[in-house]
């Protein structure tokens, strides 16, 4: 009869006499600022119980190592929390059955450059370094809702970005919460919040209106959720005329980018732009009388771009397979005041 003890003894005999396996160099790919994957290929994979990675960076600020997944004859891992602009040594540890550790030869890879707030999402447009004037602001709630680029001198965000997808959209609409931006003195706002410009545009029946850039309807899934809520900081509003053109032309375009997000299953992603000159022109810049300073700038209003895109990957590979431009344009004429605000 054989015992227990006898029978164990002799499992771990025939273990060491399994093959060893082997362990390829490893390949990294899909790097960026703060991940990488890593992937080695093995001989004799089902002699292995475990296969490590194991990393470090050259100038000895970052170690670690993380377990990989098996699948076949492939070892692949996924890094983070990795140092931007870094270069990296990774190499794979296997694990035998037969109590042996082979070990792989080491690559590097080096880490992208931590990205700027310019390039942190594909519709956000580049920024210049103009001033202290100058803020970029990103709102969230759950989720990131929209970015603005805003001049606290001309009280204008000069651009508005934010993805766009069917499931923002609902029906809805609170009653015109205006509100002053969260994080700005309201001294370097326009303040909408206590009622609308109040200026007539040719006529007693025409006015300057308080126009989103994003707007309140490409977020009202919960019209009185916060993600709406943000759509009436006073620094989203920009003058635009009432009739013809806030409730006309603007309006439609609007309710195109809406149909065009409800008919695709990928975002849309959305720029909404606002300029008070061209870019060789030195146009005068004109504002509507009202108390200093709270002078607001009439901008030459102005385009609204959409980008289908669909990332390929986390670092550059994009596929643009769908573009919709539309550009509108309105000269804006002096008004003088002459009833209160609306």
């Amino acid at each position: 009869m054989i015992s227990l003890g006898s029978l164990s003894e002799q499992e771990a005999e025939f273990r060491l006499q399994d093959p060893t396996p082997g362990i390829a160099t490893p390949s990294v790919s899909d790097i960026t600022s703060s991940t990488a994957k890593v992937s080695s290929s093995l001989t004799d994979a089902a002699y292995a119980t475990e296969v490590q990675f194991f990393y470090s960076a050259t100038n000895g600020s970052d170690t670690g190592s993380v377990v990989a997944a098996v699948v076949g004859n492939e070892a692949t891992a996924n890094l983070s929390d990795l140092l931007p602009a870094t270069t990296y040594t990774v190499y794979g540890v296997v694990t035998a059955t037969n109590g042996s550790t082979p070990q792989s030869s080491s690559t590097t890879f080096t880490t992208e450059g931590a990205r700027t707030d310019h390039a942190a999402w594909y519709e956000l447009p580049a920024k210049d370094n103009a001033g202290s004037n100058m803020l970029l602001r990103t709102f969230y709630d759950t989720a990131r809702n929209y970015t603005m680029y805003y001049d606290t001198s001309t009280y204008t965000a000069y651009w508005v970005a934010y993805p766009l997808a069917a499931g923002d959209l609902g029906s809805g609409r609170p009653n015109d919460p205006w509100a002053a931006t969260p994080g700005i003195p309201t001294s370097q706002q326009i303040n909408v919040w206590a009622g609308s410009y109040g200026v007539n545009v040719g006529s007693t029946s025409n006015i300057y209106a308080r126009g989103h850039q994003i707007p309140n309807a490409d977020r009202n899934k919960d019209p009185y959720g916060t993600m709406c809520a943000q759509t009436f900081y006073a620094t989203n509003s920009t003058p635009q005329i009432q009739n013809g053109f806030n409730s006309g032309i603007w309006s439609t375009l609007e309710g195109d980018v809406r149909t065009l997000a409800q008919q695709q299953t990928d975002t849309v992603y959305v720029v909404t732009g606002a300029i008070l000159r061209t870019v060789t022109g030195n146009e005068t810049i004109t504002y509507i009388p009202r108390t200093v300073p709270y002078r607001t700038t009439i901008t030459r209003y102005c385009s609204k771009s959409k980008e289908r895109l669909r990332a390929r990957s986390l670092r550059h590979r994009r596929s643009v397979y769908g573009c919709l431009t539309a550009s509108i344009r309105a000269k804006a004429t002096r008004a003088t005041p002459n009833r209160s605000p609306k």
